[in-house]
């Protein structure tokens, strides 16, 4: 959980980084999708608990692949000592 957190933190500051920033109302009227890459404005630069559960997914799923790809890199690079 905190790690998703975390992730999510990361992500913000990423997507600010790159001058995004948090998606205005009346912006929000006018899309469909979560961004508007015209005016750099995304609608998930906003705390954890504003996020649905939905799209707190997609940093679990993030934070999971992380793991298993670390495991599988620790595995390979163990297992390459051993031949």
């Amino acid at each position: 959980y905190n790690v998703a957190i975390c992730e999510h933190l990361r992500w913000n500051a990423s997507h600010l980084m790159m001058g995004y920033v948090p998606m205005t109302p009346d912006v929000k009227k006018h899309i469909d999708g979560t961004c508007d890459e015209r005016t750099k404005q995304h609608l998930c630069i906003v705390d954890w608990n504003q996020l649905p559960c939905g799209t707190q997914r997609y940093d679990y799923f993030v934070v999971k692949t992380t793991v298993q790809i670390a495991r599988n890199t620790i595995c390979k690079t163990t297992n390459q000592g051993e031949e």
